[in-house]
């Protein structure tokens, strides 16, 4: 993670104003299916682009009932 932070930093890029609306949780036994919407601000410089889109994370139940997230995509609307 902070490799990802120091690139953007570099480069005076930043995500800010993060907003998740959480849309569905889908249980299926040790495995939740999550969607939700995002929208962020992207600051490059003094120019700021809105994004928004989806995501999805699979959240699997470890053998002492904690969530782990198996796998997460998102895209860009």
């Amino acid at each position: 993670m902070t490799a990802i932070r120091d690139f953007f930093a570099k480069r005076g890029t930043s995500v800010r104003n993060h907003k998740l609306e959480l849309v569905e949780i889908l249980p299926i036994g040790n495995y939740a299916y999550v969607t939700s919407r995002f929208k962020a601000s992207l600051i490059r410089g003094e120019e700021t682009t809105m994004l928004s889109g989806s995501t999805a994370k699979l959240y699997e139940r470890q053998s002492n009932g904690e969530w782990k997230v198996k796998s997460h995509i998102f895209v860009r609307e």
